[in-house]
């Protein structure tokens, strides 16, 4: 249910990001416009800088991008999430803790 709305969502944040952007490139002044770009800029050093301050385990963040595991007691196949083949209007078991 949620992934086609979350696109249209992303899709519209984009879409008024580029809107802003070329007003900004349109109407503000050279200097206040290098102004937002340097501070762009510098919050985008910022972050990189963090990642590289901060002890982050790579291979677990990473590894926990490759989707649901089970648990090694629990048997195969036998997951909390939804599968991204049903569709919201499908029945099915809804596992909830």
């Amino acid at each position: 249910m949620g992934g086609r709305n979350r696109r249209r969502g992303l899709f519209a944040l984009i879409w008024v990001f580029a809107l802003i952007w070329v007003f900004a490139e349109a109407w503000l002044a050279y200097r206040r416009y290098v102004r937002l770009l340097k501070g762009l800029t510098f919050s985008l050093f910022a972050c990189v800088a963090l990642l590289f301050v901060v002890q982050v385990p790579w291979r677990q963040a990473l590894a926990g991008r490759s989707g649901p595991r089970s648990a090694p007691g629990r048997g195969r196949g036998r997951s909390t999430a939804r599968s991204p083949a049903r569709r919201w209007w499908e029945p099915g078991p809804c596992f909830h803790r």
